[in-house]
């Protein structure tokens, strides 16, 4: 019996991980200020083959912050959940000691592999471990690449068509289209995917002299069936309105830093609270909004409230303007805290523990942290109840509240040993706020400009408001008896409509008692890339955005670099020896080819990089073939990488850094 066959609804891929530039100095081995590697120019030893073997595991150096697992060449080992429901556990193999709920096709870093289960973490950080996983609940996702069907305005695209195994796959294409049924077909007249595939395994068959790229995708897909009829167990209409009233119910505690320290921000978030709070009630959804408000300092005698109070609690309110009154006359303490950490454990727990939070599973609650110090942690004098992080956010996670941070100002520790540091962000401030965002599915970000933290605020609500409405917008849908598939066509997009059923039936919230179809299913299956020599399928490549600012300084100093000799005089004379990585490559005996000597720090080229010289390469290469290498980077690569790292509509935040997928063939 034939199985029923799925569509290809969309894949969802928000991931990802955290990186930042790092700059460091290279030996500058010149004399008389000229590098070496300049004045041997015409001396150099021949160039070693484009075909050397990458270099050693000791030669890997990857970005800052990649502490996950990572392949030979660079890439993050991700694992992606199957199914709704899954859970991290903070003991492997014990169901009892449940720790995190995963999102349903969102990929997750890995960190370290047990027999049977995995330790994951939602940024390629240290800090933003969740537990482990069941091997069997995921996907491992080993490559960076993902595939869209293509389309092209007045071109017609054969189907995708997609297999259960490559054996079907395979008999499908030798059979030039015989009995094999697919598990599963896109075509143009599908709802367009609202991010690539991830191509989970990749391949190539030859068959009757055609070279075939063959792709095994992860994917979501609709099973095809009827719209079931409205049933004897189908919502009444008084339930259907009940849920609208929980899903348009929003929540928002601010959590503020209420130090000496703050007085310069304190004008700014008066500001950003009152503006955002006026723009969420004028959305044209309505949300249901309260607004709550906790103030903490710190145990110094003249610093507490009413003389005894650490924390200052201000009950969840829906009267918009009794908020505002409230908030208005806010004003930083006179007295100082004596050091740099703070109470804000304690403000924390008074903010889960001492408001009133809508208990509806399906209301949107949410905290909002402002400070500008780091907290006293589990054994300080001044936390002797042994408040931290795990507390916080077993407390979060039991109530179904996110956790968004806001660091305003520079790291501020008076502790030498983080004085010293050259990277402010490996601060005990940055890493606390950093772990309870990401933790909590929330967002951490620095702001050091009071007039940005309104912008960042703003953000943050935003982002929540938008949610409610999309909530709102797909219910109401499901309860005019629309498909899940009808409601990403018209509107979203499959991946957010996923996101969103799944929300839904975490709540106990079941989409198929609307009356509409079941909601979409996770499958895997093999496809070919083209067919007939016309290309199916567009390959991308998931990145992070501050990769490919260091990719293209990479690029700029290899034109640079690359010069005449006049120009590579000037480059030595000014940046050579002082500018990391290119410096290195180009002035060090380093083995192997510039695209591999990027792939070792983990920044992404593309599968036929023109990168593939050695540095000896470089200086032998004649002046003609110097130019059309220039011409090629400045005027074709750099312009289209700079494109696409521009496009803000590309690029989604993932923790502390911005992520998004960006075309194959712009890598160089």
């Amino acid at each position: 019996m034939r199985a029923r066959s799925l569509f290809i609804a969309a894949a969802v891929l928000v991931t990802a991980a955290a990186f930042s530039k790092r700059v460091r100095t290279a030996i500058d081995r010149a004399v008389d200020g000229v590098p070496a590697w300049i004045r041997d120019l015409r001396t150099a030893p021949a160039a070693p083959s484009p075909d050397a073997p990458p270099p050693p595991a000791s030669y890997h150096d990857p970005l800052p912050g990649m502490e996950c697992l990572v392949n030979e060449h660079g890439i993050r080992l991700k694992a992606i959940a199957k199914r709704p429901g899954v859970q991290a556990f903070s003991t492997p193999g014990d169901a009892s000691a449940a720790a995190s709920p995963l999102e349903f096709f969102r990929p997750y870093f890995i960190f370290e592999r047990g027999a049977a289960s995995l330790r994951i973490g939602t940024t390629p950080k240290r800090d933003s471990e969740l537990g482990w996983v069941r091997t069997d609940d995921v996907e491992l996702w080993p490559t960076r690449v993902g595939a869209r069907y293509r389309r092209q305005p007045g071109v017609r695209t054969p189907p995708l068509l997609v297999f259960q195994t490559k054996a079907d796959l395979m008999r499908h294409l030798y059979a030039d289209g015989g009995s094999v049924d697919p598990l599963a077909r896109t075509s143009s007249h599908a709802p367009h995917s609202s991010s690539p595939w991830p191509i989970i395994e990749l391949g190539r068959e030859t068959i009757a002299g055609t070279v075939y790229e063959l792709v095994r995708l992860a994917f979501l897909g609709q099973y095809r069936c009827a719209v079931a009829e409205t049933g004897p167990d189908a919502y009444s209409p008084e339930q259907v309105a009940a849920f609208r009233e929980g899903v348009s119910s929003l929540d928002i505690v601010f959590c503020v830093d209420n130090t000496q320290s703050t007085g310069p921000f304190i004008h700014s978030m008066r500001c950003a609270i009152e503006a955002m709070a006026r723009g969420l009630h004028e959305l044209p959804s309505r949300p249901a909004v309260r607004f709550g408000l906790v103030l903490y300092r710190d145990h110094v005698a003249n610093l507490l409230f009413n003389g005894e109070d650490v924390v200052q609690v201000h009950a969840l309110d829906s009267d918009l303007d009794r908020f505002l009154r409230l908030v208005r006359p806010l004003q930083a303490a006179r007295v100082s805290s004596e050091e740099a950490e703070e109470a804000g454990y304690e403000g924390l727990e008074a903010s889960l523990e001492k408001l009133a939070w809508r208990t509806d599973a399906l209301a949107q609650r949410a905290i909002i942290l402002v400070g500008d110090a780091a907290f006293h942690e589990p054994g300080s004098a001044k936390n002797r109840r042994r408040i931290g992080e795990e507390e916080i956010v077993r407390g979060a996670l039991e109530r179904r509240v996110t956790v968004f941070t806001i660091q305003v100002g520079p790291e501020s520790d008076s502790s030498a040993q983080y004085r010293a540091r050259s990277q402010p962000e490996v601060g005990p401030r940055a890493r606390q706020f950093s772990a309870l965002a990401s933790r909590t599915g929330g967002e951490s970000c620095m702001i050091e400009d009071s007039e940005r933290l309104v912008e960042g605020i703003g953000r943050i609500l935003g982002a929540q408001a938008t949610t409610v409405a999309e909530r709102t917008e797909v219910l109401n849908d499901l309860a005019l008896g629309q498909s899940p598939e009808a409601i990403a066509a018209d509107r979203l997009g499959m991946a957010r409509v996923t996101e969103i059923l799944e929300f839904l039936q975490r709540a106990g919230v079941e989409p198929s008692r609307f009356g509409g179809v079941p909601g979409p299913a996770f499958a895997t299956g093999w496809a070919a890339c083209e067919v007939a020599g016309v290309q199916i399928v567009d390959r991308e490549v998931y990145i992070a955005r501050p990769e490919i600012d260091l990719l293209l300084s990479s690029l700029h100093l290899l034109c640079s670099g690359a010069g005449s000799d006049f120009a590579q005089r000037a480059y030595g004379l000014g940046v050579a020896g002082r500018v990391h990585p290119l410096a290195a490559f180009l002035q060090e005996d380093v083995p192997g080819s510039f695209d591999i000597f990027l792939a070792s720090r983990g920044i992404a080229v593309g599968r036929t990089s023109l990168l593939r010289l050695t540095a000896a390469e470089i200086r032998h290469m004649p002046e003609e073939r110097r130019a059309a290498l220039r011409e090629r980077l400045s005027r074709t690569v750099i312009p289209g990488l700079l494109k696409a790292r521009n496009d803000d509509s590309l690029w989604a935040m993932r923790g502390d850094v911005e992520f998004g997928w960006i075309a194959e063939d712009l890598l160089p």
